[in-house]
């Protein structure tokens, strides 16, 4: 029986270590703008993603770049629904 483990990874974070980490990875998750990220990175790492035949999930979060997504948030339906669609 052969056993298979997803090696998984936060990326897109800003800390621009994309290009080392791919080769290493099953599958990452992928900052989508909340607490890190942006089009652009979005963009180039989803290309790496592609080159390394990497998965890609969304890491959606909390619009939270001053606390990096951690801190509790009291958001209505509507204003959480809006951030995670954004």
């Amino acid at each position: 029986m052969r056993t298979s483990i997803d090696l998984n990874c936060d990326l897109g974070e800003g800390i621009g270590n994309e290009v080392a980490l791919m080769p290493l990875i099953s599958s990452c998750n992928l900052a989508c703008g909340g607490h890190a990220g942006d089009l652009e990175t979005i963009d180039q790492v989803v290309q790496l993603a592609k080159q390394y035949k990497v998965g890609v999930g969304a890491h959606p979060s909390f619009p939270d770049r001053e606390h990096f997504g951690r801190r509790e948030m009291q958001l209505s339906f509507k204003a959480l629904k809006d951030s995670v669609l954004e």
